[in-house]
């Protein structure tokens, strides 16, 4: 009897001692469960410095072990400390893959997605989305599944995949409108407008800024930022006027200088052909992205402002350094290209081991047949459960294959581009050389000029009169009437460009521009016809008259023509 007694005793402090170590601590849910309340809404540092404030080892069940991992991820990442390891946040992974509320999993897949794509895995990470995108209308937690989508836009952007890329942009600003998140709201739809941008989808663009417009009052300041960047790069190419106001709107309604894109301004200055403010905005750019040196829009932007300024030189070291970035770039998507298909394969690799085991499975219960009603219904569980994870990996194949078959896509697009920019590129070098020897030819014609104006003075000085070798240089001068034309043509086209480009908008022949050229020294009509040989010279001059809308009786021609070339300098 006693015995017994000791018996009984014995197992009933042995369930008391196992009910106890498989509940909660209360005093540790509390606090788990406070910083999950304020999470959103507190200051990170003070939610991480509750949670580090735990002592681990008082955590003494699984479910509690995965809430604080799953938390203390949480806060290491809102306190923008990037983990690259699952370590802390495998309990959760591990617990969540079968427990848990739908929200509990969107949150594990999505704070593991952010772990991978911290050390680099942006496949790893899209995996974990695209598994946590099933969870993201299950639960009323729409900021985190905004988050989600947020993360998956980015990804695809990178990947010049601008379509997919759009529409996760989209999703995540309508699940941030539904969580009453304005602010995120307009951000999200200011990101889709820069995607409708690239995708050259004006209606799009102007639709979405229109709605931007009514929620300015809500935005913070980084969502304003997002805003007018994206506003100003709808405009500036068409509507420069309205850019100067939009620039001014700009910088009052984002203080923080950090946060302004400087390069779209820049871009707007371009545009309005401000080549010296754009240089000005572009010296601020390095100061909110110290990595500005390897961006491609920078680059390109620069060789356009020197080219518009007339430095060739500065110019062409910008293209060059665009054209070496650019190949960088495309190098890196076809690494991740490349990585994608290692991964597809190793994924195909993994199922047919899964559809083997299945097969032995099945026929290891044919084999045994009728064991235990109990091992039946186990076998059956797992079958089941394979299947489930062969549809899940077939899902993520076939979205990884469009990935990869876009990727092909872009590739070849960046190909072409970078074609079109080396015949640019020869272009421009070509006019530069073209533009180069035409000013030399010019510069000794002028060097001539003046060193036969020169011996003038001296012969005036001297009061000697010409001297033969002076006077037969004069004779060659004129005599060579062709030469003497073709100098005067280069020196009007290079001093007066828009006076020569008048006469040739006005349907002005090649002798006729000669012949007011020849006004323009100075001669009478009678005298050029005697010069030029001309025998119908006064049709000729009728000629002119009537291109440039003078009548008969109109004033002196080459009165008209030395008033017509300053008014035109002075427009110029």
């Amino acid at each position: 009897m006693k015995h017994l007694r000791y018996t009984l005793i014995f197992l009933f402090m042995s369930t008391s001692l196992l009910l106890i170590s498989c509940t909660d601590k209360p005093h540790i849910k509390a606090v788990l469960d406070k910083a999950e309340e304020v999470m959103e809404t507190e200051d990170p540092a003070v939610v991480y410095t509750m949670l580090d404030s735990i002592n681990t080892e008082e955590l003494n069940t699984r479910r509690l072990r995965a809430h604080y991992a799953l938390l203390y991820s949480q806060a290491l990442d809102k306190n923008y400390i990037d983990l690259a390891t699952d370590s802390i946040i495998r309990p959760a992974v591990k617990y969540y893959r079968h427990h848990g509320s739908a929200e509990d999993k969107l949150k594990t897949l999505y704070y593991l997605g952010r772990i991978k794509k911290n050390a680099g895995d942006n496949e790893g990470a899209m995996r974990c989305y695209i598994k946590a995108e099933k969870y993201a209308d299950d639960n009323d937690n729409h900021l985190m599944s905004g988050r989600l989508f947020n993360a998956k836009k980015g990804i695809y952007y990178r990947l010049n995949l601008f379509h997919t890329a759009k529409d996760n942009a989209l999703k995540a600003a309508e699940h941030y409108k539904k969580a009453n998140d304005m602010s995120r709201y307009a951000k999200e739809l200011s990101n889709a407008v820069n995607i409708f941008q690239v995708l050259g989808d004006t209606t799009n663009t102007l639709r979405y800024l229109d709605t931007l417009k009514t929620l300015t009052t809500f935005m913070n300041t980084s969502a304003k930022s997002v805003y007018y960047n994206a506003y100003l790069d709808a405009v500036a190419k068409d509507s420069t006027n309205l850019t100067s106001r939009i620039i001014k709107d700009y910088t009052n309604a984002v203080q923080d200088t950090s946060l302004i894109d400087w390069l779209s301004i820049a871009k707007a200055y371009y545009y309005k052909n401000e080549q010296d403010s754009a240089l000005q905005a572009l010296a601020l750019y390095p100061y909110s992205n110290p990595n500005y040196l390897n961006e491609q829009r920078y680059l390109l932007l620069c060789s356009h402002i020197y080219k518009e300024k007339g430095q060739i030189n500065k110019a062409y070291d910008y293209l060059l350094q665009y054209i070496d970035t650019d190949t960088f770039e495309r190098q890196l998507i076809y690494n991740d290209e490349t990585k994608y298909e290692d991964e597809r394969y190793y994924a195909e690799l993994k199922s047919m081991k899964l559809i083997f085991t299945l097969i032995v499975t099945v026929l290891s219960t044919i084999i045994i047949g009728l064991v235990s009603i109990l091992a039946i219904r186990k076998i059956k569980k797992r079958r089941m459960f394979v299947e489930a994870e062969n549809v899940s990996l077939e899902k993520t194949n076939a979205t990884l294959q469009d990935i990869t078959q876009n990727l092909e896509t872009s590739f070849e697009l960046l190909k072409s581009e970078n074609d079109n920019l080396t015949i640019k590129y020869a272009n421009v070098l070509a006019d530069f050389n073209q533009k180069e020897l035409k000013n030399y030819e010019l510069r000794t014609q002028i060097e001539g000029r003046i060193s036969l104006f020169h011996k003038l003075i001296a012969s005036y000085i001297t009061n000697d009169g010409l001297s033969k070798s002076l006077e037969k240089e004069l004779n060659s001068l004129v005599a060579d009437r062709e030469t003497l034309l073709k100098n005067l043509r280069n020196y009007f086209s290079v001093m007066y460009p828009s006076f020569t480009s008048y006469l040739v908008d006005k349907g002005l022949k090649e002798r006729e521009i000669d012949i007011c050229h020849l006004h323009l020294l100075g001669l009478r009509g009678k005298e050029i016809g005697n010069y030029l040989n001309l025998s119908r010279h006064y049709s000729i001059s009728s000629d002119i008259r009537k291109k440039l809308g003078l009548t008969e009786h109109d004033t002196n021609i080459g009165l008209y023509l030395f008033i017509l070339r300053d008014q035109l300098c002075k427009t110029f």
